[in-house]
């Protein structure tokens, strides 16, 4: 694959050197908060469409993180579209052909992934050398990776976002872009979509009493709770998975996608 040519950072700045003294000068396209997977690869596929990507994170590289250190067979299976195979087996990375649940009542239930995708696998590999390796990707795609960065808050301005606000090295600092990618914070209250929130009554690594309250703060009109008799698993694997969070998920989405249909066919005949 043919890398696009780095441009630093001053050199964008001199070729918006002409601008109007009274017009702020963008420090790049796009910036991107975080060098985690998503937004490395975010960043990359950007630049290689030709996009300048400025990408800040507060950590420095590569760094440790606390995960499962699991890749779901979708998720691995993207890394082989963007060209990584040869480089996340030169890593050490493991492949996992299923997922063995062991549930605290003693059953188990085995989650094998080639039955739902035929040759399909999963991948183990710390996010120590995955990040890594994505962030290297993306600056030889031509993404300006500043690391120390620690973004605050995003930076507002005629009703939309012009960039983000934060400090390096203790210094604030303050960088604008035509469109920035993650940063900001979700406020509950602003939620105007549908919402579908579906929690376990047996959780016990997400309790109840976190995730109970969660439907009072959103402020969408449209907005159902699905409590179950379940645990962090069963929410997602097993009967109740199949029975009912699934279906209801399914038929949530369905509904609401009919209206939104309807709505633009009536639009279009009026």
């Amino acid at each position: 694959m043919r890398r696009r040519r780095h441009i630093p950072s001053s050199a964008w700045r001199r070729c918006t050197a002409d601008a109007p003294s009274d017009v702020l000068v963008p420090d790049a396209d796009v910036i991107v908060v975080g060098g985690g997977p998503a937004g490395s690869v975010s960043a990359r596929l950007l630049a290689e469409r030709g996009h300048h990507v400025l990408l800040v994170d507060k950590a420095r590289f590569p760094r440790h993180k606390a995960c499962s250190e699991y890749v779901n067979p979708a998720g691995a299976q993207l890394l082989i579209e963007l060209g990584l195979a040869g480089d996340l087996q030169a890593l050490g990375a493991h492949r996992m052909e299923a997922m063995l649940i062991h549930a605290p009542g003693g059953h188990r239930f085995l989650a094998d992934f080639g039955v739902v995708e035929p040759g399909g696998t999963a991948i183990g590999l710390s996010r120590y050398r995955l990040d890594s390796l994505l962030l290297d990707r993306a600056r030889e795609a031509g993404v300006e990776v500043r690391e120390g960065v620690h973004v605050r808050d995003i930076v507002v301005a005629d009703g939309r976002v012009q960039g983000v606000a934060g400090t390096i090295d203790g210094m604030r600092t303050t960088l604008r872009a035509r469109l920035t990618v993650g940063g900001d914070a979700v406020h509950l209250s602003d939620i105007r979509v549908p919402f579908l929130t579906v929690r376990a009554t047996r959780d016990h690594i997400v309790p109840e009493a976190a995730t109970a309250p969660l439907i009072d703060l959103v402020g969408s009109e449209d907005k159902h709770e699905l409590a179950l008799d379940a645990g962090h698993m069963g929410l997602v694997v097993g009967r109740t998975a199949a029975r009912t969070t699934v279906p209801t998920i399914i038929d949530f989405i369905r509904r609401r996608s009919d209206a939104l249909g309807d709505r633009a066919a009536a639009g279009r005949e009026a």
